[in-house]
């Protein structure tokens, strides 16, 4: 969905592929809550912020946004989607996201 929008995409399989990333230039990470591996996406977005602070985080779960504690919800530039979930309503929470972090 993320290249259907035009953006350029850098996957992972699992969050333990985290040293990877950390090297990479990107401004949004877009991760599931529940993730293959001990990582999950909350774990992966701490740490990425360690070196990338203004990092947006959109996260995704089939199961009730209440998975998330409120420190991962209260960061700026971070947001929760419900899945299942349209093209449309992701788009605009990918849009809004870059959008502050693009104007801050």
């Amino acid at each position: 969905m993320l290249a259907s929008l035009k953006l350029d995409v850098i996957e992972a399989e699992s969050g333990e592929n985290i040293k990877e990333f950390r090297k990479e230039d990107f401004e949004l990470l877009v991760s599931d809550v529940i993730l293959p591996g001990e990582l999950k996406g909350p774990n992966i977005a701490r740490q990425l912020r360690n070196d990338k602070p203004r990092l947006a985080v959109l996260y995704m779960s089939g199961f009730q946004q209440g998975i998330l504690t409120e420190d991962d919800l209260a960061l700026v530039n971070v947001d929760f989607i419900q899945k299942p979930f349209s093209r449309n309503d992701f788009a605009i929470k990918i849009e809004a996201l870059l959008e502050t972090i693009n104007t801050a």
